[in-house]
């Protein structure tokens, strides 16, 4: 840290420990007394080094040197648009079975679409259960 108090940075990166516990505890208690219930849980582990990812993305994005000057904020015109929602992990092969699913549930109500389509994915990688995703395509008025 520096005298302001913010993170310093080496020139290379350095592995400084063990995201991995030597061990892992826990206890786990659910009482009841008529019509009161009580869930009691403790979890802890001993050994492992923490890395703060928030506290360094934070740093890492107050300490940037200047705004990226091709980003750019636009307003659009407001479109009618068609989804198809899907669950887990999306690949090229997913992505493209479903957008052809979307394309013949229009076709067969018959409501024209552009045939302009997107793909839009709202989890984080590491995100394993309850991903969402979904394809959409503009819809002609």
């Amino acid at each position: 840290f520096d005298d302001n108090g913010l993170e310093t940075y080496a020139a290379e990166p350095a592995v400084l420990g063990s995201a991995q516990p030597d061990f892992t505890y826990g206890l786990s208690n659910y009482l009841t007394y008529k019509n009161w219930s009580l869930a009691l849980n403790i979890r802890g582990s001993v050994g492992n080094d923490v890395y703060n990812g928030t506290q360094n993305n934070l740093g890492y994005l107050a300490n940037l040197p200047g705004r990226n000057a091709e980003v750019r904020f636009k307003t659009e015109a407001e479109r009618m648009m068609a989804a198809i929602t899907f669950g887990g992990f999306a690949n090229d092969e997913r992505i493209l079975a479903h957008k052809e699913q979307l394309f013949a549930a229009l076709d067969r109500e018959g409501i024209a679409h552009t045939g302009q389509w997107s793909f839009l994915g709202y989890d984080p990688p590491y995100r394993l259960v309850g991903r969402r995703n979904e394809v959409v395509v503009e819809l002609v008025r």
